[in-house]
C-alpha cells in the first residue's frame, strides 16, 4: 500500500507540475504574477508531501536525509522538464522555494520524531 500511495502522490504531482499554463493567479481572479504567492503555493506543498512521504518511509528504516535529496532532485527535475511545456518555464525562484519546503518538512518530522521516540521512551 505505502509504495503505491507514494508512487500515486508522485505521478499527481507530476501531472499538476506539468500542466500548460498553469498559474495560481488564475485561479484567485488576479492578473499580475505574484512571485510571494508562488513561493507559498511551492514551499507548501512539498512541505505537505515530504511529511506524508517521511511517515509513510518512516518505519522501512530509510533515510531521511535520502529521502529529501530524492525529492529535492525530483522537483529540480519537474522544474526542468517545464521548459517543453507551454506557457511554462524554469524558475530557480520555484526550485528554491520546493528545497525550503522540503527541508522544512524534514525539520518538523526529525522534530516530531524526536517527541514521539522521548514519549516512548518514558
Amino acid at each position: 500500500m505505502k509504495p503505491k500511495l507514494i508512487v500515486a502522490l508522485l505521478i499527481f504531482t507530476l501531472v499538476v507540475c506539468l500542466m500548460p499554463n498553469l498559474h495560481p493567479e488564475n485561479w484567485i481572479g488576479v492578473k499580475d504574477y505574484l512571485w510571494q504567492l508562488d513561493v507559498v503555493i511551492h514551499g507548501s506543498y512539498y512541505f505537505i508531501l515530504s511529511l506524508i512521504i517521511f511517515y509513510l518511509l518512516c518505519k522501512e528504516k530509510i533515510s531521511t536525509f535520502l529521502i529529501m535529496i530524492i525529492l529535492f532532485v525530483f522537483s529540480s527535475m519537474i522544474e526542468f522538464l517545464q521548459i517543453f511545456i507551454p506557457k511554462r518555464s524554469v524558475d530557480m525562484l520555484d526550485i528554491s522555494s520546493n528545497l525550503i519546503g522540503v527541508f522544512f518538512g524534514f525539520i518538523v518530522f526529525k522534530i516530531r520524531e524526536t517527541i514521539v521516540g522521548n514519549k516512548n521512551k518514558i
